[in-house]
């Protein structure tokens, strides 16, 4: 005799949870290449070249392959919730103080309190979204959790830019930090 095993489909509550972690995603991948769209409106503003100001996307690059495995590895132990809680509030206090930064140096810091996160975030919307569903359905979670990534370079970048134009580039940041404070919430 044959036993059939029925699976179903991620609950409404799995699927409100990955949106919600799509549109977490969608904030870090904004901010991480937020800085190109803005860069010659940073550099003006705090008085640097755009070269200097370019070290800002590198500053946050070499944060996140260099800090995402450490405290990946420092936070081994921490519950998961409260881990993404902690998470997206050092985004959203550094996408706050990006916004304020008086100068360059400040705004360097606030990009590295912003870029160490993200690896660790990124990889624990990962795990979270896949242990919301039976293992035929994980390749789909993981799928619509990175669509957020996506989603930020053609439509996070453009509008964040647009917004830095417009109303200048602290506010590109400040709406983000809104955004992502909502979605924390959330």
């Amino acid at each position: 005799m044959v036993t059939e095993t029925r699976h179903e489909a991620p609950a409404v509550n799995a699927n409100a949870a990955i949106i919600w972690m799509l549109l977490a995603v969608f904030g870090v991948g904004t901010v991480e290449y937020l800085v190109a769209g803005v860069l010659q409106d940073i550099s003006s503003d705090v008085g640097v070249g755009n070269s200097t100001a370019g070290l800002l996307i590198t500053i946050y690059a070499v944060t996140v392959v260099i800090g995402g495995p450490l405290l990946t590895i420092a936070t081994t132990r921490v519950p998961r919730t409260p881990l993404i809680v902690a998470l997206m509030a050092l985004f959203i206090i550094g996408n706050i103080g990006t916004a304020l930064a008086p100068n360059f140096a400040t705004l360097v810091i606030f990009r590295v309190i912003t870029a160490l996160p993200h690896a660790t975030f990124f990889a624990l919307c990962l795990v979270l979204a896949t242990s919301l569903v039976e293992p035929e359905f994980q390749g789909r979670v993981i799928a619509r959790v990175t669509l957020g990534l996506n989603l930020a370079t053609v439509l996070g970048v453009p509008l964040g830019t647009l917004i830095g134009s417009q109303l200048g580039w602290r506010w590109s940041f400040a709406i983000v930090a809104l955004f992502q404070l909502f979605v924390t919430a959330a």
